[in-house]
């Protein structure tokens, strides 16, 4: 898919578009300089060559996916706050299969925390998830100490259940709303 054909996403207050590599610096600041936001994911800070690295992954992905994880601008500033979007992973199985799923993943300069932006960017995600990607569920797994995150994923509609292969993680799951089932096979 050419980058000119991914879709910008808006919310109330926001514009969610595609990273780019000149968000380097400005993520790399809001991100990896600042310890409460690192320290559940992934644990420690990024250089700037492995957040420009990061991006140019995102960047892939889009190519795969048609999306993938974007930056986050509120209308009102027009300036980088955080990142926000769908990300693949692979999802190990209790029985070892793996399968590839989607997780939203969110990560926000600590300035712009409790202000709803994560809840409405995420809830925008998820919209598109279900509504334009049709993809059958959602799967995050944060660290259980994490529970601003948690908390706003339980908003969301995640439920939640222990993870087997982690235990300091909990897995939440979404599933989209005509998914039958609505379980993930664990």
């Amino acid at each position: 898919m050419p980058m000119g054909d991914l879709k910008v996403l808006e919310t109330a207050r926001l514009l969610l578009r595609p990273l780019d590599l000149t968000d380097a610096p400005r993520l790399n600041e809001l991100i990896d300089g600042d310890e409460r936001v690192w320290r559940f994911n992934p644990g420690k800070p990024k250089s700037l060559e492995q957040r420009e690295a990061n991006i140019r992954d995102r960047i892939a992905q889009y190519k795969i996916f048609g999306f993938g994880c974007y930056a986050v601008v509120p209308r009102a500033t027009g300036d980088l706050i955080g990142q926000c979007g769908l990300s693949p992973f692979w999802f190990e199985h209790k029985n070892g299969r793996q399968t590839l799923q989607f997780e939203v993943m969110f990560h926000f300069g600590h300035a712009y925390w409790g202000h709803g932006f994560a809840t409405e960017a995420a809830g925008r995600w998820v919209a598109f998830a279900f509504d334009e990607a049709k993809l059958p569920r959602l799967v995050v797994c944060p660290h259980k100490d994490n529970e601003a995150s948690i908390n706003m994923l339980r908003r969301l509609g995640f439920s939640e259940t222990p993870d087997w292969l982690a235990a300091d993680h909990v897995i939440c799951a979404l599933h989209h709303p005509d998914d039958g089932s609505g379980v993930l096979e664990l």
